[in-house]
């Protein structure tokens, strides 16, 4: 036999992965009947004390006829009006009067504690924890908008990125100020004076660092002076050229960089920045083979809008149409290959 089919001999073979149990109900607070104190129920559910259930982990109902009448029978209750807290079948409370929030979230933490409250908890314990401190900051970003724990997210999204000794990671702040549910400007602009100074601190020892540039870009939309990414890229120290510090950054730096001096009409610039890029990714793709180069096929794609059209306009611009006609070329052969 040879060494090829003995390998293949002495794989383990692959079993299927069991199946997940299945999630457990969302609780359910129903009402049954109509009470007199319908709407001091709908302020029990508007409460604060409530708050850390999502919709997904508490639905309010109101029981249909048939379903009221054999609780109603099981249970050994009387037709009054009445509110009920159900797991999937079972009671585990019930009243005739309206009941006090504190009360019901002191049941429902007892039963069924909710994922907020879950990392709460291991946030009060090791504050410095980056899982349980992201997956909040995900679970509160779902939940916008909601004033009442906008503050909390704002604290993860400052806490949220690791400190350098552990590396650099992807950073998860990915909204801005234009964000659908309308962040509150004098949270976040707080928030960003905080952050900026140490993203900076970070990039002045580590400049080509992409995961720092990505959440120093996206603090700085909110910061209330909107600092400039070439100005500060302007104070660094660099151990190389700078067009060649230039041609390493991501396409998010790019883009920030030709919004910017577009908006400022400095087009001899822009052509230095996009110029420096452009060459950088055409060395990169010579000394590639041609399987990575394949592999490498939809980042060429994302250079068409980000790169190549912002270099060949500024090209024109300035009045080097020979220059942008041979980068148009390039690129086009490229993608045709």
């Amino acid at each position: 036999m040879n060494q090829t089919l003995f390998k293949e001999a002495m794989k383990e073979p692959v079993r299927p992965r069991p199946p997940m149990p299945p999630l457990p109900p969302a609780p359910r607070l129903a009402l049954l009947g109509a009470p007199a104190w319908l709407k001091g129920w709908e302020a029990v559910r508007s409460s604060e004390a409530l708050l850390p259930w999502s919709r997904a982990e508490l639905a309010w109902t109101t029981l249909a006829p048939a379903e009221a009448d054999a609780l109603r029978v099981r249970m050994g209750w009387g037709p009054e009006p009445r509110w009920v807290l159900l797991l999937g079948e079972e009671s585990v409370a019930s009243g005739t009067q309206c009941p006090e929030p504190g009360l019901l979230a002191g049941i429902l933490e007892r039963e069924r504690p909710s994922k907020l409250q879950r990392l709460d908890r291991i946030l009060e314990r090791h504050p410095t924890h980056l899982g349980a401190r992201r997956a909040r900051l995900a679970l509160l970003k779902a939940r916008m908008p909601e004033p009442r724990l906008e503050r909390v997210l704002a604290e993860d999204a400052r806490a949220a990125f690791p400190p350098a000794e552990m590396g650099f990671q992807d950073y998860p702040l990915d909204f801005g100020p234009d964000a659908p549910w309308k962040p509150d400007p004098a949270l976040w602009q707080w928030s960003a004076q905080q952050v900026l100074p140490r993203l900076e601190s970070l990039l002045r020892s580590w400049p080509n660092q992409q995961a720092v540039w990505k959440a120093w870009l996206a603090w700085a939309r909110f910061h209330p002076e909107r600092p400039s990414v070439v100005a500060f890229s302007g104070t660094l120290t660099l151990w190389t050229s700078r067009e060649r510090w230039m041609g390493g950054l991501s396409l998010e730096v790019l883009r920030a960089v030709t919004e910017e001096l577009r908006r400022d009409r400095n087009y001899p610039e822009l052509a230095r920045w996009l110029d420096a890029a452009w060459r950088a990714r055409l060395a990169q793709r010579r000394n590639t083979t041609t399987t990575y180069v394949e592999e490498q096929r939809k980042d060429w794609e994302a250079l068409g809008p980000a790169l190549v059209a912002p270099l060949v306009e500024t090209l024109r611009l300035i009045g080097r149409p020979d220059q942008a006609r041979d980068v148009e070329t390039t690129y086009r052969d490229i993608m045709a290959r």
